[in-house]
């Protein structure tokens, strides 16, 4: 399936294409597929199965990519800054 995109706001997709066809105008089509995201979200995980003691492991796994996450923000936020002290210069 392609979709058309012309105008924003309240035509729907038949009535945009209805649009491009009358108008000789087309825009760029897109594939539905593309507006898939690209890594697909993990499903959580089912808490009420899980034991107190899998759950505060649970948490501290999730604390600890948290912290990772945070690091990855530093570091780039770091780069950054010296990327555009570079280019300032």
């Amino acid at each position: 399936m392609v979709f058309f995109l012309l105008l924003p706001g309240c035509l729907s997709a038949c009535q945009r294409a209805h649009l491009a066809q009358e108008s000789g105008y087309l825009a760029e089509a897109m594939d539905e597929r593309e507006l898939e995201p690209l890594t697909p979200r993990p499903k959580p995980r089912d808490l009420d199965v899980m034991s107190i003691a899998a759950l505060h492991d649970y948490i501290a796994e999730l604390e600890a990519e948290i912290e990772r996450t945070r690091a990855a923000i530093d570091a780039k936020q770091s780069w950054r800054g010296t990327a555009e002290s570079f280019f300032k210069n």
